[in-house]
């Protein structure tokens, strides 16, 4: 007696199916890290925006008015919610140091620290009649 034996049966079935499976789930997983990979290098460059943004207002603020602008700050606005913490350190009567310590509120972007020294102008000498 000849049995025709034609399609799947139901062993090659099952496996066939649990292989797809286990490639559709690695697919699944490597597309998961490379998005969260994305998304915090994407903070990064919002990050390194916002703490340009903070060393360049401290580069312009007159040396007499540094250490009124110590202490702690939360900014909570897109695209990077953020800590800010400000120390200014009184090195002479003509040095400051001012250290700008940024730390997003999101952990999966990084903490940055910008040390900055600024030393009082000398008088100008063009100013005198």
């Amino acid at each position: 007696m000849k049995r025709n034996r034609r399609g799947v049966s139901l062993v090659e079935a099952m496996i066939s199916i649990s292989l797809l499976a286990i490639l559709v789930g690695g697919i699944a997983r490597a597309d998961f890290v490379i998005s969260r990979r994305s998304y915090a290098l994407s903070g990064g460059g919002a990050r390194d925006g916002a703490m340009l943004q903070i060393v360049n207002k401290f580069a312009a603020l007159p040396f007499d008015s540094l250490s009124a602008k110590a202490g702690t700050t939360t900014v909570s606005t897109a695209p990077v919610p953020y800590t800010l913490n400000v120390q200014v350190t009184t090195l002479s009567a003509q040095q400051m140091l001012v250290t700008i310590i940024v730390t997003p509120t999101n952990t999966l972007f990084a903490g940055d620290t910008v040390v900055l020294r600024r030393t009082q102008p000398a008088e100008n000498p063009f100013d005198s009649p």
